[in-house]
Formats: C-alpha cells, sequence, structure tokens
C-alpha cells in the first residue's frame, strides 16, 4: 500500500527527512520492521513524467524505491 525509499538514496539526494509516529509494516519476506521517518513530496521521473508523493524511509538494500498501491492509484484506470 505504501511507497518505501532506501534511506541511504535519500540521504544521498539530500531530501528533507521528518520523523514520523511509529508504523510497524511487514516486508515481503514476512519480516516486520519499524518506520520511523519519512519524506514527503518526494519527486522522481519516470519516462518523462514526473511522480510526487510520500516515501516511508526504510533500508532496502535491493533497490532504491518501491512504488505501492498508493501510487498506482493515482494512475486512473488502466485499461
Amino acid at each position: 500500500m505504501f511507497n518505501f525509499l532506501d534511506i541511504r538514496v535519500a540521504k544521498k539526494f539530500r531530501c528533507r527527512i521528518e520523523e514520523r509516529d511509529l508504523l510497524m509494516v511487514t516486508v515481503a519476506d514476512g519480516n516486520k520492521i519499524n518506520i520511523l521517518s519519512m519524506v514527503k513530496n518526494f519527486s522522481w521521473k519516470l519516462q518523462h513524467t514526473t511522480f510526487t508523493s510520500y516515501v516511508f524511509l526504510i533500508p532496502l538494500g535491493c533497490c532504491d524505491l518501491v512504488l505501492g498501491v498508493e501510487w498506482f492509484v493515482t494512475l486512473g484506470d488502466i485499461t
């Protein structure tokens, strides 16, 4: 449901990191992790289109950004 950004990427791009209330999420392998920070209005470009959304910061390791359902619904109907 949520969008996730690797915390190292957020620091590399000097994003404005904001603390938030504790949020516990279950990741793909079934482990639960605590999220304590986020970047509001994070912008990225995909195929010449710029998108902006909130992203929660976690150590992803294998990728920079994971887009969730929250982002997909902004695209509207896909037929």
